[in-house]
């Protein structure tokens, strides 16, 4: 683990990040992973926190590495929420997005249905093949959530794990569950 100082903005008030490089993965190609810790995460080792996995990592905390350049502002929000809120905040896995993202996050099992099949021809061409959705989440789930519970002061149970990602098209917009094994 390599704690690694981003965009200027992470403090020992705002918490502290550390990046995964090359997160390996027996279903899907290896990427970065950062993770965002509280400011107590460090100080205070009884205390466990519920875990926000986003999509598109590389945005979230450096502006320098947004596409856009500009992070989605995620320190701030929860060291805000933790100020005003009193709440003691949650941990971030930004899992970092790859040349493959929309095979990634497409759900593939809509697009399998006998009456998708020119759905998922027209995605397999503009994307480059079909969806590999169910390996990124068999990544999330078997891979990267029980090391980050395994490395990081988690809540590990189900309802302390939430995952998000933003689409640029409300069209675009799928809820992903996490499965009950997880």
């Amino acid at each position: 683990m390599n704690r690694v100082r981003i965009g200027g903005g992470v403090s020992e008030e705002s918490g502290w990040i550390a990046r995964h490089a090359d997160f390996p993965s027996r279903h899907i190609a290896p990427r970065h992973v950062d993770v965002w810790c509280p400011p107590a995460a460090a100080a205070d080792s009884a205390l466990r926190y519920p875990v926000i996995y986003m999509h598109d990592g590389q945005n979230l905390f450096d502006p320098a590495l947004s596409f856009i350049g500009v992070d989605w502002g995620v320190i701030e929000a929860m060291t805000g929420l933790m100020q005003t809120g009193g709440h003691p905040g949650a941990i971030v896995v930004g899992v970092w997005n790859s040349p493959q993202r929309w095979r990634d996050y497409m759900p593939a099992k809509p697009l399998h249905l006998p009456e998708s099949r020119e759905l998922l021809a027209a995605f397999s061409e503009q994307a480059g093949g079909e969806p590999l959705s169910d390996d990124y989440l068999r990544f999330i789930v078997e891979e990267l959530k029980p090391f980050i519970d395994a490395t990081y002061p988690t809540m590990a149970d189900r309802s302390s794990t939430c995952l998000l990602y933003t689409s640029p098209s409300p069209r675009d917009r799928t809820r992903y569950r996490m499965p009950s094994s997880a």
